[in-house]
């Protein structure tokens, strides 16, 4: 494939198949394992479903760094990089960013809730009210730290990268944020996570590194997963 293998490394598409079929089967452990897990211990069964979510998103981080040594990707090639001075714009990307959203994401329920469909979040609203230090601790490990880092290497670092290496950047923002929102699993949600793959996609292309688009991801995990857990 023309220009698919760089000078430091493997970017061949077909090899991002490997890393999402990690996910989808970790996505089913975790799935089995949690249902599972529920049915013994009710009770414990929200706790055990961010354990998981922490447990899951550490051995896709372990996956990744993985899988992208074996292919021989350079970190400088995966956006890795010294930031400069540019990086001082999440200042105001990240508030906009935030913003803007919080605006589609309402909109968006709005025309759910005309047709009849619930509030999405209200679904799992109940995981954080009363929340234990364990499932604080998890939250935050899982969905905070984790989960950004290996999503930010591989979509943002690898397969942005890929695409753009095969077609160009435009193209590989839309593409890379369309499997990003895709792999959330969250019909209701996949426009919101769609609309930010792309601004992090965007995020890397304008900084020329991954650290703005991986602080705006930690920072909208975060505000979920503290809204969440103060439910």
């Amino acid at each position: 494939m023309m220009g698919a293998r760089g000078t430091g490394g493997d970017f061949r598409l077909r090899n991002a198949w490997v890393i999402a079929g990690c996910y989808a089967l970790s996505a089913v452990v975790v799935f089995v394992v949690g249902v599972a897990g529920g049915a013994v211990a009710p009770s414990a069964a929200s706790t055990l479903v961010l354990v998981l979510v922490a447990a899951h998103g550490a051995v896709m981080l372990a996956l990744t760094v993985g899988f992208l040594r074996y292919w021989d990707v350079g970190w400088l090639e995966l956006g890795v990089r010294r930031p400069t001075s540019r990086l001082w714009h999440v200042v105001w990307q990240v508030p906009l960013v935030l913003v803007g959203l919080v605006v589609l994401q309402e909109l968006t329920f709005s025309v759910f809730h005309l047709g009849g469909v619930d509030d999405p979040t209200q679904a799992t609203s109940h995981l954080g009210a009363a929340g234990s230090g364990t499932q604080a601790v998890a939250s935050v490990l899982g969905i905070v730290i984790l989960a950004p880092l290996w999503e930010e290497l591989f979509f943002r670092g690898y397969l942005q990268e890929a695409l753009r290496r095969r077609w160009n950047t435009p193209v590989a923002i839309i593409v890379s944020g369309l499997a990003f929102g895709l792999v959330h699993l969250t019909p209701l949600l996949a426009i919101y996570h769609c609309a930010l793959g792309m601004v992090l996609g965007w995020l890397r292309s304008f900084h020329g590194n991954v650290w703005a688009g991986l602080i705006l991801h930690m920072v909208v995990n975060g505000l979920v997963t503290a809204a969440t857990l103060a439910a």
